[in-house]
């Protein structure tokens, strides 16, 4: 059954504040690294553990497309399994911290933790007016 996802950038301008985001990409020995066409994200060991640990942590996280930077894009592009982490990018925060420090700890060119920040999602605010997307 479809499911409609949200952008991280439709995302940060709901909650009105800087954002993280988490990709997962072809592991670094795959033949094909920057063509991850055929990535199979729903069987991706490394995508597997990080919702683990994020379960395990309490944190809640959402699936989500990346930042829509034009207009069309995101309508021919296949989900591929990135996760919007619901943290407040704070780092005096306990719970700031433990996300990132198991991102750094289990870092590799598969799975890439990065912040998005209100302001450059504010860049196409447009895209949620109603009837933005009807045209498309």
């Amino acid at each position: 059954m479809p499911v409609a996802l949200k952008t991280l950038d439709e995302i940060a301008r709901e909650k009105q504040q800087d954002v993280f985001f988490v990709s997962f990409h072809t592991p670094i020995d795959a033949p094909d690294l920057y063509d991850d066409a055929d990535f199979d994200w729903e069987n991706s060991s490394s995508r597997k553990e990080a919702i683990r640990f994020l379960n395990d942590a309490g944190v809640a996280y959402e699936h989500c497309f990346p930042p829509q930077p034009g207009n069309v894009l995101i309508l021919v592009m296949p989900y591929k399994g990135g996760i919007f982490i619901d943290i407040p990018l704070d780092p005096e925060s306990p719970v700031y911290q433990r996300v990132l420090g198991y991102f750094k700890d289990h870092y590799d060119q598969s799975v890439i933790i990065w912040p998005y920040s209100l302001n450059q999602a504010m860049q196409n605010a447009e895209h949620d007016e109603p009837g933005f997307w009807d045209d498309m």
